[in-house]
């Protein structure tokens, strides 16, 4: 239940680094990269594997993996057509770190 809240403060000290554009790039695609797989692995080992235990409807079996497929494709386009989503992120960030009431 931590490991999200400290995934958080990681990926925002990352952002927020003064190191070169490089390296804080290569960082943050490594940090995606591990959500990523986390998240493919969650659905895919545990959620999946446990709708597909039932062997009786495999209409039923192919239309779950169907829709999940389908659901993995729209984030996807979504994010690739999202323009300079980096930069917004950031911005929301530093925003968000730099509040003061």
């Amino acid at each position: 239940a931590m490991m999200s809240p400290i995934g958080v403060v990681i990926g925002i000290g990352v952002s927020l680094s003064h190191t070169d554009g490089l390296s804080r790039e290569t960082a943050t695609g490594v940090l995606q990269a591990i959500a990523t797989g986390t998240f493919l692995f969650v659905t895919f080992m545990e959620i999946l594997a446990n709708e597909l235990k039932n062997r009786s409807d495999t209409d039923i079996q192919m239309l779950k993996v169907l829709l999940a497929v389908i659901g993995f494709v729209i984030v996807a386009v979504t994010k690739l057509a999202s323009e300079d989503d980096h930069a917004k992120g950031l911005k929301a960030c530093t925003m968000l770190v730099s509040f003061q009431p």
